[in-house]
């Protein structure tokens, strides 16, 4: 992967400002395949999410959490 400009150190700069994407892992939920670089995602349990929705979808099918949209 390409090295990526990071806005917040950019100074005028961009070539000497550049960080490289760290890959963690791929997402955990069995319908996504998604890599997770540094800075993105979430840990649960020592699993790996891409977003909220993998997550939460997660968290459902454990029996952790109710989705209310389908019970009430």
């Amino acid at each position: 992967m390409p090295d990526i400009e990071n806005p917040i150190l950019s100074g005028g700069h961009p070539q000497n400002d550049t960080y490289q994407s760290i890959i963690l892992g791929n997402c955990t939920n069995a319908k996504c395949n998604e890599d997770i670089y540094s800075g993105e995602g979430y840990e649960y349990n020592g699993q790996l999410f891409c977003g909220t929705h993998c997550i939460g979808e997660h968290l459902v099918n454990e029996g952790h959490a109710i989705e209310l949209s389908v019970r009430y």
